[in-house]
């Protein structure tokens, strides 16, 4: 598996071995699914944000939607993510 993602990384020009030099929080908000979105999403996505946001204020805090990214953007949005909720 390790091998499959860095041939799929390297093949959409990413290094596979890149580590990024300072954390960063993604948090997927699920809008859209082929399963219940009411299950998947997180109830509370303000508060979330507000409360990672106050206790970490270094930390670059970003909230995505997966459906509105192409699957290129997303492989570079997790390469540099170090924390993924």
């Amino acid at each position: 598996l390790y091998k499959w993602r860095n041939r799929i990384m390297t093949f959409y020009g990413l290094d596979p071995k890149y580590i990024p030099k300072q954390h960063k929080f993604t948090i997927v908000n699920k809008t859209s699914s082929h399963v219940s979105f009411v299950r998947r999403r997180i109830a509370n996505l303000k508060e979330v944000v507000d409360f990672i946001r106050a206790t970490y204020p270094s930390i670059p805090v970003e909230v995505v939607e997966w459906q509105h990214i192409d699957p290129v953007d997303q492989l570079r949005k997790l390469a540099t993510t170090t924390i993924l909720i």
